[in-house]
């Protein structure tokens, strides 16, 4: 299981860093004064959905992919959806869709599926994929501290994924469920540079 933890300060300037937040979680009382109003464009998976004759309501996403291209830039992306009562994606008994706007049209899209699943598939080759905008919540901030795993088990029981705070009680419990070898690193990464009005701290996993 991957884990990403990152510390940041918050500023008011606006920087090339926006963090999207959830303003009316508690834990992110102390920073919320510097959130600030920001669209962001996402994909609009209905919109995919209904533009290929499929309804929404019929299907849920499983997973989206994203390449790489040769510049470093992400240059491709794509997305599988199963029926939306499909007991097992992996091992499907309906037919699901597997979306990809792969440029090469010299060779079939191969979704990166089992093989049970790969048989029971729709491929379809997307150009541009219809986008929405969204009105979301951000602050912006320096990175000034990072953690890649290094957690015990029981980290996971007490932290849900994609989660973020800004008081430093929850640091310190991290800093108690860190392993014994990785404690020095956090400390100076998460709490000897903790800012009482500035810190934000965000989980991914």
């Amino acid at each position: 299981m991957g884990l990403d933890i990152y510390h940041f300060h918050v500023k008011d300037e606006v920087t090339d860093n926006p963090i999207i937040i959830d303003v009316s979680q508690p834990q992110l009382r102390n920073i919320i004064h510097f959130s600030r109003k920001k669209t962001n464009q996402y994909f609009d998976h209905a919109r995919l959905l209904t533009d290929h004759a499929f309804s929404p309501q019929d299907y849920r996403m499983v997973f989206q992919q994203r390449r790489l291209g040769a510049t470093g830039k992400f240059e491709t992306d794509d997305f599988y959806f199963c029926a939306a009562d499909e007991p097992d994606p992996m091992n499907p008994i309906r037919t699901g869709l597997y979306f990809t706007s792969r440029r090469s049209f010299l060779f079939t899209p191969k979704p990166h599926l089992p093989p049970n699943a790969r048989k029971k598939v729709k491929t379809f080759k997307v150009r541009q994929y219809p986008m929405e905008d969204r009105l979301d919540d951000v602050v912006y901030g320096a990175s000034v501290g990072y953690q890649r795993k290094d957690v015990v088990d029981d980290f996971f029981n007490e932290f849900p994924p994609d989660w973020a705070f800004a008081e430093r009680r929850y640091a310190e419990r991290i800093f108690e469920l860190t392993v014994p070898e990785a404690r020095d690193d956090f400390r100076s990464n998460f709490l000897d540079n903790w800012h009482d009005a500035h810190s934000l701290v965000v989980i991914s996993w």
